[in-house]
């Protein structure tokens, strides 16, 4: 389960619910790169016509100074709720009954409309962000709307994303 507070500008929170399916992908196997496993959430807002991807996986490219990249994609209905996002936030981490958290270390840019890449600093900051990730936490996507107004989606990881979480997480570290 997951949801998407969007504050309006009279300061209304509109909350979208929607879910997320977490699961294990492997990425490469080209010629020449090993495969390796990658963290993919899937979310769902159908009433807000609204969905997004999240792709979490250990940097392989030497010229992208990063230790991790999280990679963020939203698709929006032209006569959805949401128009679609100008910018996002890290990720942060933080306990249900919290109202905030621990932000991953990390550099969010935009790659193209609709589309980011947050890449997770290396050296004492990396296994700090790994440790957040392993938690059992709820995962907050701070964010602006294209049309600038500010959202938050908030992502439970469940029994079966804390697998995949942990999964993934292990097969970095070989």
């Amino acid at each position: 389960m997951f949801v998407a507070s969007v504050e309006h500008p009279e300061k209304v929170d509109r909350i979208f619910t929607g879910s997320v399916v977490w699961r294990l992908d492997n990425l490469g196997g080209g010629e020449g790169e090993p495969i390796i496993s990658a963290i993919r959430g899937d979310i769902d807002f159908p009433d807000a016509k609204f969905k997004a991807t999240l792709l979490i996986q250990k940097n392989l490219d030497a010229a992208l100074s990063a230790s991790h990249t999280i990679t963020v994609s939203f698709s929006a209905a032209p006569d959805g709720a949401i128009k679609g996002v100008k910018a996002i936030a890290p990720l942060q981490m933080r306990r249900p009954e919290a109202q905030s958290g621990d932000k991953l270390n990390g550099i969010p840019v935009e790659i193209t409309a609709n589309n980011f890449l947050i890449g997770l600093m290396r050296g004492d900051a990396e296994a700090k962000n790994l440790k957040l990730l392993r938690s059992p936490w709820v995962i907050d996507l701070p964010m602006q709307l294209s049309d600038g107004r500010v959202a938050t989606i908030n992502l439970e990881k469940g029994s079966a994303g804390d697998r995949v979480f942990a999964d993934a997480i292990e097969s970095w570290s070989h």
